[in-house]
Protein backbone atom coordinates (compact mmCIF):
# COMPACT_ATOMS: atom_id res chain seq x y z
CA UNK A 1 0.00 0.00 0.00
CA UNK A 2 1.47 3.59 -0.82
CA UNK A 3 1.09 6.84 0.75
CA UNK A 4 0.84 10.37 -0.54
CA UNK A 5 2.11 12.95 2.26
CA UNK A 6 0.21 16.40 1.25
CA UNK A 7 1.73 19.54 3.38
CA UNK A 8 -0.28 22.37 3.82
CA UNK A 9 -0.12 25.69 4.92
CA UNK A 10 -3.03 25.70 7.31
CA UNK A 11 -2.99 23.29 10.63
CA UNK A 12 -4.97 20.13 10.02
CA UNK A 13 -4.61 16.65 9.86
CA UNK A 14 -6.50 14.40 8.40
CA UNK A 15 -6.23 10.92 7.12
CA UNK A 16 -7.78 9.31 4.28
CA UNK A 17 -7.82 5.46 3.17
CA UNK A 18 -8.92 4.95 -0.54
CA UNK A 19 -9.31 1.59 -1.36
CA UNK A 20 -10.48 1.83 -4.94
CA UNK A 21 -7.35 2.03 -6.88
CA UNK A 22 -9.37 3.60 -9.77
CA UNK A 23 -10.29 6.93 -7.58
CA UNK A 24 -6.10 6.94 -6.14
CA UNK A 25 -5.31 7.43 -10.19
CA UNK A 26 -7.67 9.89 -10.44
CA UNK A 27 -6.66 11.43 -7.12
CA UNK A 28 -3.11 11.36 -8.05
CA UNK A 29 -3.71 13.13 -11.31
CA UNK A 30 -5.67 15.81 -9.92
CA UNK A 31 -2.43 16.45 -7.87
CA UNK A 32 -0.47 16.42 -10.61
CA UNK A 33 -2.05 19.09 -12.21
CA UNK A 34 -2.39 21.22 -9.42
CA UNK A 35 0.32 20.90 -6.76
CA UNK A 36 4.31 21.05 -6.85
CA UNK A 37 5.61 18.02 -6.60
CA UNK A 38 8.86 17.23 -4.33
CA UNK A 39 11.20 14.60 -5.36
CA UNK A 40 12.97 14.45 -1.45
CA UNK A 41 10.94 12.88 1.76
CA UNK A 42 9.72 15.24 4.76
CA UNK A 43 10.64 18.76 2.80
CA UNK A 44 8.96 21.39 4.25
CA UNK A 45 7.96 24.59 2.36
CA UNK A 46 10.58 27.64 3.31
CA UNK A 47 8.37 30.80 4.08
CA UNK A 48 9.56 32.14 0.92
CA UNK A 49 7.79 29.20 -1.38
CA UNK A 50 4.61 29.77 0.44
CA UNK A 51 4.73 33.38 -0.07
CA UNK A 52 5.31 32.40 -3.58
CA UNK A 53 2.21 29.92 -3.72
CA UNK A 54 0.04 33.12 -1.94
CA UNK A 55 1.12 35.36 -4.37
CA UNK A 56 0.55 33.05 -7.91
CA UNK A 57 -2.88 32.20 -6.13
CA UNK A 58 -3.76 36.20 -5.76
CA UNK A 59 -2.67 36.70 -9.52
CA UNK A 60 -4.95 33.84 -10.68
CA UNK A 61 -7.82 35.01 -8.15
CA UNK A 62 -7.09 38.83 -9.59
CA UNK A 63 -7.00 37.76 -13.49
CA UNK A 64 -10.10 35.69 -12.86
CA UNK A 65 -11.76 39.01 -11.64
CA UNK A 66 -10.55 41.07 -14.60
CA UNK A 67 -12.23 38.52 -16.91
CA UNK A 68 -15.19 38.18 -15.31
CA UNK A 69 -15.81 42.28 -14.90
CA UNK A 70 -13.80 43.35 -17.16
CA UNK A 71 -12.86 46.31 -15.16
CA UNK A 72 -8.99 46.99 -15.42
CA UNK A 73 -6.91 50.05 -13.65
CA UNK A 74 -4.26 51.97 -15.04
CA UNK A 75 -0.45 51.62 -12.73
CA UNK A 76 -1.10 55.11 -12.77
CA UNK A 77 -3.99 55.28 -10.81
CA UNK A 78 -3.07 53.00 -8.33
CA UNK A 79 0.45 54.27 -7.44
CA UNK A 80 -1.48 57.31 -7.29
CA UNK A 81 -4.38 55.87 -4.40
CA UNK A 82 -1.37 54.41 -2.70
CA UNK A 83 0.75 57.42 -2.72
CA UNK A 84 3.78 56.21 -4.60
Amino acid sequence: MGQIVIDIPKKANRRYILDDPRQAELLISALELSAKRVKTRHTKSSPQELEDLADGRAADKATAEMKRTGKVYKWEDVKADLGL
